[in-house]
């Protein structure tokens, strides 16, 4: 069964915005009064290589639209090699999420890591789930991939 390009796009943008606002103890953004002015939140996307420039735009506009903040969108990095667990061909979403800590550029309120690669975290007794995304709680960074979306 093939997934439009359309649904991943809608299903990404709200994967995107549950995990980097989920977490955050303090909410910068008060969604119970629109605004038109435009919020102080600034939010950093950080492409993965080969991440789909389309669906980046895509989740840059509407992430801006929605939130009325300040979205960039940062030049596409390679995956830290460190963050790679050869036995499942994936990527550990908690080491992308230090990773993405330790870069947290100033005047950034968070960053969100886009890949269209395979990552995982650790579940209870299971040492490798793959998941969708992941962010910390409480905290700055999140990572999400649409690589289960593709499948």
């Amino acid at each position: 069964m093939l997934i439009s390009l359309r649904v991943i796009n809608v299903f990404s943008n709200i994967l995107f915005v549950v995990i980097l606002f989920s977490c955050n103890s303090s909410p910068a953004i008060n969604f119970k009064k629109p605004s038109s002015q435009k919020n102080n939140f600034k939010v950093a996307l950080l492409p993965y290589t080969n991440f789909d420039s389309a669906l980046l735009n895509f989740v840059k506009n509407e992430t801006a639209q929605f939130y009325n903040c300040e979205v960039i969108a940062l030049k596409s990095v390679p995956l830290p090699s460190f963050t790679f667990y050869p036995p499942r061909n994936r990527y550990r979403a908690d080491s992308l999420l230090k990773y993405e800590k330790n870069i947290l550029l100033p005047g950034v309120d968070a960053i969100a890591g886009l890949t269209n690669k395979d990552i995982s975290t650790s579940n209870g007794k299971i040492s490798d789930w793959g998941v969708f995304g992941l962010g910390m709680c409480p905290g700055k960074v999140c990572v999400i991939s649409v690589y289960r979306l593709q499948r």
